[in-house]
């Protein structure tokens, strides 16, 4: 028995001692390990050994709950992915629109600590869902989703955004993914691979 959350070894079997416990956990949908390898788990409401984390929540490499850190809260809904950058901040992206009293729509960066950082501010940010995020080397992030605007410029499920969260407009894909992108990664070679729902771009 398991409850969303298990580690495994390099051949398939279950890591004992990985210790996840929790009491209730609903719609696991992205994990990123940080510097010291902790565990950072987005979803969609989780609550673990007396501790609730809605939307995000940190557990240490033993898979117990990393009390040192506090989230607020994402309202009712939902962080589809999380990437940790090399400073231990934490993007997380999804169908929100605020975290705690902040408006945050669609994106937000986290201290290591869980608070907010005002020096990541989207303003507006992306009309609808983001469903990826990634942090790039030279500190711009990108996003991707089936958003159709950003900052309520025209910036079609695809778009790359400075380290303040402001749109790159240096990088233009014009008219864009005709349909949802759900997933992307990034080469060495900086070229990006996107996939998902559309069959145009």
């Amino acid at each position: 028995a398991c409850n969303n959350i298990i580690q495994l070894n390099r051949n398939g079997t279950l890591d004992s001692s990985f210790s996840f416990s929790n009491d209730y956990v609903r719609g696991v949908t992205s994990l990123a390990f940080d510097s010291i390898f902790n565990v950072v788990v987005g979803g969609y409401l989780l609550y673990q050994s007396r501790f609730s984390y809605n939307g995000v929540g940190r557990i240490n490499t033993n898979g117990l709950t990393d009390s040192g850190f506090s989230p607020n809260s994402f309202g009712d809904n939902s962080v589809a992915s999380i990437d940790i950058q090399p400073d231990g901040k934490i993007i997380a992206a999804g169908s929100f629109t605020s975290y705690s009293n902040f408006r945050r729509n669609r994106i937000v960066r986290l201290n290591r600590n869980g608070s907010v950082d005002g020096s990541f501010n989207p303003n507006f940010g992306a009309n609808t869902w983001i469903n990826k995020v990634i942090h790039l080397a030279n500190g711009k992030v990108l996003i991707a989703g089936d958003f159709i605007t950003y900052n309520r410029l025209r910036k079609v499920r695809l778009a790359r955004l400075n380290s303040d969260a402001s749109l790159d407009t240096t990088f233009n894909l014009g008219t864009g993914p005709n349909r949802n992108v759900l997933s992307m990664l990034v080469l060495p070679s900086g070229k990006i691979l996107i996939c998902g729902s559309f069959d145009t771009v």
